[in-house]
């Protein structure tokens, strides 16, 4: 059955250490949740650097399993296995560590010092797969083989064609008959996975664009405001000037011109303002950048239209005006 690690919580065996336990010392150069700090053979990292990468586990059949191509080497079988020697599989990102040599055959150790027994061969290359699909680009990884590593979480990869709980009832049977003990919990597909990584970014999209269309709203309605008011203010000038010979469209174009003022000089100030908040939103923002010259122009385009919308009402008003009752009051 195809098995996979995609969260992780405690490593209770790592290749070239003993079982971890209360104060044992787990062999990372460095560690941060889901990433394991390594050594080459042959390679340093960059000055101040040390190389990294995020690690999972994997059985034969896991990179089968999600799709995962793979693109030199071989795939974990019956040769890996407690006390032969240790392998990993790494992925093209992590490959471009190799500046000097082939990643494929090339050795990698998790101790500060290292005996023979602590180095790891690798034995396969793989695609690049991003860890979530909001991750803007793949990490390098490794993967150690299960039966080599085990980890105190693990989670199971299944590809089938059947329908997912007809699957789910199928694959706690199974469980339930190698070991009554064991529980099988949070079974979901791969698109419920893939749905859920982006639930918090997606809340943030549409309560971000709910504010967005209220102050594009509010914006037009203090446009129509203030342009109504001109307008009125201005009704007899406007009847002078059709009784004089002024067209309807002059008049139109009049009221959109002090309206068009008002919404890029508007829109220009907000364009600014918005560059120099950028950074308060870079988190909330997916393969775009604060600044990106399409999204700017968009929006500044829809605002304007918007606000020439706006003035339409009370430039259409302002071509009643009636001539005679203009020329009577003066």
């Amino acid at each position: 059955m195809p098995c996979g690690y995609f969260t992780s919580d405690k490593l209770r065996t790592m290749p070239g250490a003993s079982a971890a336990g209360a104060g044992s010392d787990l062999p990372w150069t460095g560690w941060d949740e889901n990433t394991g700090g390594f050594q080459i053979q042959g390679e340093s990292p960059p000055p101040n650097e040390i190389f990294r990468a995020r690690y999972h586990e994997a059985t034969p059949g896991y990179f089968r399993a999600l799709g995962i191509p793979l693109v030199r080497g071989r795939a974990y079988d019956e040769r890996d296995k407690t006390g032969s020697q240790g392998v990993l599989i790494v992925n093209e990102a992590m490959a471009k560590y190799w500046r000097h040599g082939d990643a494929l055959g090339a050795k990698v150790t998790f101790s500060d010092h290292p005996k023979e027994k602590d180095w790891l061969t690798v034995v396969g290359i793989v695609g690049d797969v991003k860890d979530a699909p909001k991750d803007a680009g793949a990490e390098p990884a490794f993967w150690w083989p299960l039966s080599q590593v085990v980890f105190s979480n693990s989670s199971i990869a299944i590809r089938s064609n059947l329908d997912p709980k007809l699957l789910a009832g199928r694959l706690r049977a199974a469980v339930a008959e190698l070991d009554g003990n064991l529980a099988v919990s949070e079974v979901r597909t791969m698109e419920a996975l893939a749905d859920g990584s982006y639930s918090t970014s997606r809340f943030s999209l549409v309560l971000v664009g709910l504010f967005a269309a209220l102050a594009l709203v509010l914006a037009a309605i203090g446009t129509y405001g203030v342009i109504a008011y001109s307008v009125n203010q201005r009704i007899h000038e406007f009847g002078v000037r059709m009784a004089l010979g002024a067209r309807p469209r002059d008049l139109v174009g009049n009221v959109l011109a002090q309206g068009m003022k008002l919404a890029i000089l508007g829109t220009s100030l907000g364009i600014v303002l918005g560059l120099a908040l950028s950074r308060l939103l870079s988190g909330l923002l997916y393969r775009v950048s604060p600044a990106d010259p399409v999204a700017i122009a968009a929006t500044s385009a829809i605002a304007i239209a918007v606000a020439a919308l706006a003035c339409c009402i009370p430039a259409v008003r302002a071509t009643r005006a009636d001539p005679i009752a203009a020329l009577r009051a003066d």
